[in-house]
């Protein structure tokens, strides 16, 4: 294992010094504030399964406390002969028992499974949105509804129905629905939704799934659909959104889109379901991890890692948290022999370490700094990230007597930390950066950050 040598500053002073420095901001951990038991909302992954169901080892499932948020599948991506409905049946089957070997491995783990209906038809291979054949074309639904119907038969006759969702389309705002537009993306929704809760009892569906934040474009997309699953009655079990942009905040996304929705008349209490979450750019790096993990945990969401790979790798390395002997571009599907990468150790901290109760936390003005945190009956437990930048931040640490401890003093502080990376290297354990004596008052204790790469995550533990 390679473990990058960085410049690390750390500092604990009492608040009053902080306020004499020139840091770029200030996140918040509150103890006096329980948030309930950690359930590890932010543990899900998109894709990223192989079709051996047991040819990841189960602990590396285990270790990140995969299961509440589950997953999404559906075939996505592969290629000939395994393209999906729209090529043909026996292309359809391709796919179809590629997510029974996901759901399986998600089943075993107590995850829900997201199944994404349109890979499954399969849009993927065609040339031009005009070439791609969608539901409804011509004004012709006997296509899809003969789809539907024979997944439906598939699905009730291998019993994968339990822990099941629906995801009725994903991503149709980016593309404008294939050209075809909003008007035809919104009868799709109403036509598969009610096909859906016509053939199964109580079924659980997710939508609308789009690509776009509802705060940060497509606006006529979120207001149209949410007065339309108003008028149709197909509004979904979870309401899903995608948090993938390389700016952002959770609580603006989440309110932005309640402003969609309650002039609908549509009261949705959560949890909001993040069913993609982690640009292409920020993802692979740990800091951003524990960034959006702080997010997803703030509101209660559900949240399941972005999965960047294409083809086969779509369907391996549990969405690039682990590595393997042969990665792109000599790919060998079903081989094993995996290791975890430094974004994998940041998730089993946040499983196995950061037990007890959470508590309230705050992000930094800029929203470039976020913590979450826990209180273990040993520890409390702060996971510091960015969500890009450099520079000197601060985390507060409020109410020690909360926890049992004297409202001023000396308390000894151990850091971790979670180091850069390339995309499959090698980490099997964040790196152990010691122990610091330090002295607080007021009853708060301040930790600085010297946040010299933007790829590194912190975690910062003291005894109680």
């Amino acid at each position: 294992m390679f473990l990058r040598v960085l410049t690390f500053v750390l500092s604990v002073t009492a608040a009053a010094t902080i306020r004499k420095k020139d840091v770029t901001g200030h996140a918040m951990v509150y103890l006096a504030e329980n948030t309930g038991q950690p359930l590890h909302r932010a543990s899900g992954i998109l894709y990223g399964f192989p079709e051996n169901e047991t040819q990841i080892p189960d602990h590396f499932f285990t270790d990140i406390g995969y299961g509440l948020a589950g997953t999404r599948t559906g075939g996505g991506q592969l290629p000939e002969p395994l393209r999906g409905w729209t090529w043909g049946y026996d292309e359809f089957m391709g796919r179809y028992n590629s997510f029974v070997h996901n759901y399986h491995t998600s089943r075993r783990f107590g995850g829900p499974v997201q199944l994404l209906i349109h890979d499954l038809w399969g849009v993927d291979f065609y040339s031009s949105f005009e070439a791609t054949p969608l539901p409804g074309d011509n004004g012709d639904w006997a296509p899809y509804d003969s789809f539907l119907t024979t997944l439906f038969q598939h699905l009730i006759a291998d019993n994968v129905i339990d822990g099941l969702y629906w995801d009725i389309w994903n991503e149709p705002d980016g593309s404008s629905y294939y050209g075809r537009g909003l008007d035809r993306y919104l009868d799709v929704f109403g036509h598969t939704y009610h096909r859906i809760v016509n053939e199964f009892p109580n079924p659980k569906t997710v939508g609308p799934s789009f690509g776009y934040l509802p705060n940060k474009g497509k606006q006529d997309w979120y207001v149209a659909w949410a007065n339309f699953i108003a008028a149709n009655n197909s509004v979904p079990t979870w309401i899903s959104m995608h948090f993938l942009e390389d700016s952002g905040d959770l609580a603006e996304s989440i309110a932005a889109f309640q402003s969609f929705l309650q002039p609908a008349g549509i009261n949705y209490n959560g949890p909001f379901m993040i069913n993609e979450y982690g640009s292409v750019n920020q993802q692979p790096r740990p800091a951003n991890v524990a960034w959006s993990i702080a997010q997803i945990e703030r509101h209660d969401a559900l949240g399941l890692r972005a999965n960047w790979r294409g083809g086969y790798e779509l369907h391996d390395y549990m969405a690039n948290l682990l590595g393997k002997p042969h990665t792109y571009p000599d790919v060998i599907p079903d081989e094993a022999g995996y290791w975890p990468t430094s974004s994998y150790q940041v998730y089993k901290y946040y499983n196995l370490n950061m037990t007890g109760h959470r508590v309230k936390s705050s992000m930094t003005d800029d929203g470039l700094g976020d913590v979450y945190a826990t209180v273990g009956s040993d520890k409390v437990r702060i996971l510091s990230g960015v969500r890009t930048g450099t520079g000197e931040w601060a985390v507060g640490v409020r109410c020690l007597s909360c926890v049992g401890l004297p409202t001023s003093g000396n308390i000894s502080v151990h850091t971790y930390s979670f180091n850069a990376g390339g995309l499959y290297e090698r980490f099997d354990a964040p790196q152990d950066l010691g122990v610091y004596v330090h002295s607080y008052d007021s009853d708060d204790l301040w930790i600085i950050i010297g946040q010299n790469d933007e790829w590194v995550s912190y975690a910062f533990e003291f005894e109680i």
